[in-house]
């Protein structure tokens, strides 16, 4: 399978983490496809072996074995895409945990080291995570506490964040709340360029989903604004 080997590691950890409870449900099966997606070099034959391999829990845990141990400087981030497979479907299972502390074994990575880790992931993933909903409040609501009728569409945002169920549903409640510009840009501001993109980005779900959605979509471009994110950005994601 000529795949770039950073790939291959990406689908293997991706792949066992999402097997490793036993339940491969419809959010992993969507984040593993669009991992395999996301690898734009795959044709034909190869493609259809990959396919095959993401499936099969046994063919994956052949791979470990097999493949070259990735990079030192590849280690984190391979590790913590595997993190985040895990909570996709809302929970972190002791299962997922499990696989994890075997593929950072197999990776050469001292328990210590992945410990570090995981608790710097967990409270990115709860910044992140905080700031959608606070994105969501304001597009939302405007400054007035959000109608009940955007709940769903609130939730189906938040949904789309990965973070524990139980984080999500006080992020629910959080984002129903009066909330100006000014106190949705806050927590943005922590955030790497990007990752504020990302979180604007979210409230996206929301929008599409309400029955008149040009004011929201006006306070998401204000907000993105304040934000230091161009409107031209925010004007790609609806088309």
């Amino acid at each position: 399978m000529p795949l770039d080997p950073h790939k291959q590691w990406t689908l293997v950890c991706s792949g066992l983490v999402a097997h490793a409870d036993g339940v491969l449900d419809g959010s992993e099966c969507e984040r593993l496809m669009a991992v395999l997606e996301a690898t734009d070099d795959l044709e034909g034959e190869e493609y259809g072996a990959w396919m095959a391999a993401i499936a099969d829990p046994k063919r994956l845990e052949e791979l470990m074995t097999l493949l070259p141990p990735p990079p030192t400087e590849q280690h984190r981030d391979l590790l913590e895409n595997a993190w985040v497979m895990a909570v996709v479907d809302g929970q972190r299972t002791p299962e997922e945990g499990a696989m994890l502390e075997r593929l950072a074994a197999r990776m050469g990575v001292e328990p210590m080291q992945l410990d570090y880790w995981r608790e710097a992931w967990t409270r990115t993933e709860e910044e992140f995570a905080t700031a959608v909903a606070s994105v969501l409040a304001w597009v939302l609501g405007g400054g007035a506490p959000a109608a009940e009728a955007t709940r769903g569409p609130a939730h189906d945002a938040l949904w789309a964040t990965p973070c524990e169920q139980a984080l999500r549903e006080r992020l629910v409640g959080r984002a129903m709340l009066p909330c100006t510009r000014d106190e949705a840009a806050a927590p943005l501001s922590s955030l790497p360029r990007a990752r504020r993109a990302a979180a604007l980005q979210r409230s996206v779900v929301a929008i599409a989903k309400l029955p008149r959605p040009t004011e929201a979509r006006a306070r998401l471009v204000d907000l993105a604004w304040a934000s230091s994110v161009s409107a031209e950005l925010v004007d790609r994601w609806f088309r």
